[in-house]
């Protein structure tokens, strides 16, 4: 796919998320590099698309763009800073609460075990909230169909290596997870292993 075809394929996914069009910058890959990120420019959003896309199926080029476009267009940004603010204000009060009742030391180390497990939890419920919102509203966009086949490419099994990293990062839902979902709102949709 040359430039000017990603730019009018970009362009309808836009359109089709309610998004305003955005400038395209191609990033250099590495593992831990999203597919597609939306954030905001100067003057327009600014979408970030990894240098391999061009070696993807369409169907998943297609998922991670209108993913990120949806993704930007439901706030995604917003969410992370208002989740940031929160966990200040759960740890300094947790913090307090802590150390009034244990004292200094021990109150310290209940309060960083405490909140590791909370932003596990907290993160991987607010992330399946928001991947489940945004699968929702991705189907009238690609089809069913073609959001399957781009899940079956995108996600890989998870390593067991990786797992810490995947919970820490949010956990979000794996692609048999997502999958899943799909086929339960889509019943045609066939399931794939993790």
């Amino acid at each position: 796919m040359n430039d000017q075809e990603l730019f009018l394929r970009v362009g309808e996914l836009a359109t089709a998320a309610g998004c305003p069009m955005p400038a395209i910058t191609r990033v250099e890959c590495s593992p831990r590099t999203l597919p597609a990120k939306v954030q905001p420019g100067t003057v327009a959003p600014e979408l970030l698309l990894r240098s391999d896309a061009e070696q993807w199926c369409v169907e998943a080029r297609d998922l991670a763009i209108a993913q990120a476009l949806l993704a930007y267009r439901l706030g995604l940004p917003q969410h992370r800073r208002w989740y940031k603010r929160v966990q200040v204000v759960v740890g300094g009060l947790l913090a307090l609460l802590a150390t009034v009742q244990w004292g200094y030391l021990v109150g310290v180390s209940v309060v960083m075990a405490l909140l590791v497990l909370l932003n596990i939890v907290a993160s991987a419920i607010l992330s399946r909230w928001f991947i489940r919102r945004l699968d929702g509203r991705l189907v009238p966009i690609l089809g069913a169909r073609a959001m399957a086949v781009g899940l079956r490419h995108m996600y890989r099994p998870l390593k067991p290596a990786g797992v810490l990293r995947w919970l820490w990062a949010g956990a979000e839902p794996r692609g048999s997870e997502r999958l899943r979902w799909l086929r339960a709102a889509q019943p045609g949709i066939a399931s794939v292993a993790d």
